[in-house]
């Protein structure tokens, strides 16, 4: 889990924040739509629209740290990005209309842990 957290992270060192954006969804579609794919089978074609759904998320974080980066460095954005995560985490699993956490990081790729 480590390892993809620093590869999203360094998604979000572009030039603009619209491509951290853009990167950041694509990221979290790669990562979220093979781990529901069973979405597939009870939504059918609407599963790629919650796909994407989720995948915003992470689109939203890169692009936030891109705009941070920018605004107050690389060593204040350094302090921040837990805080970003968390409060990104926190509204998406409980402040939206959705109200549950889909899928984690730790959930998603429990192999790369190191745990097992």
């Amino acid at each position: 889990m480590f390892g993809f957290a620093v590869a999203v992270v360094k998604l979000s060192e572009q030039t603009r924040v619209r491509w951290a954006f853009r990167w950041g969804v694509l990221a979290g579609y790669l990562c979220y739509a093979p781990q529901l794919f069973f979405f597939w089978n009870i939504f059918s074609a609407a599963a790629i629209g919650l796909w994407l759904v989720l995948a915003f998320w992470l689109g939203l974080f890169t692009a936030l740290v891109c705009a941070g980066r920018q605004r107050f460095g690389v060593d204040k954005i350094r302090w921040l990005i837990p805080i970003l995560w968390m409060g990104i985490e926190y509204f998406r699993s409980e402040l939206y209309p959705l109200k549950f956490s889909w899928l984690n990081l730790g959930y998603a790729l429990p192999e790369l842990s190191g745990f097992d």
